[in-house]
Order: C-alpha cells, then sequence, then structure tokens
C-alpha cells in the first residue's frame, strides 16, 4: 500500500516523472536528476561493496 505514495514523494523531489498513459493509467520515469542520484549512490555502494 506504499508504492504510490512513494512514487508520489520521488515526484515532489524531482527524481521521477509522472505522465498518464490513459484514463487509468499513470507512467514514471526517472528525470535526469534522478538519474544521477542513482549513479551516485551506486558509486557510493561500490566504495563498500566487493565488485570483483
Amino acid at each position: 500500500g506504499r508504492l504510490y505514495p512513494n512514487l508520489d514523494t520521488l515526484v515532489e523531489k524531482g527524481l521521477v516523472e509522472k505522465s498518464q498513459r490513459d484514463k487509468r493509467t499513470n507512467e514514471y520515469a526517472t528525470t535526469r536528476r534522478g538519474s544521477r542520484e542513482i549513479e551516485a549512490r551506486a558509486g557510493w555502494e561500490a566504495q563498500y561493496t566487493d565488485r570483483s
């Protein structure tokens, strides 16, 4: 029951864009900022994990 409230929070933060596919269906896509944040997080995680 938390998926859509969490997506709305990401939209509000500018990390995800929300658009309407049809009357019943929304689509979500990462923004440029969202992609940069994901890449930064992956880099941070790589410092603490073994990638071999």
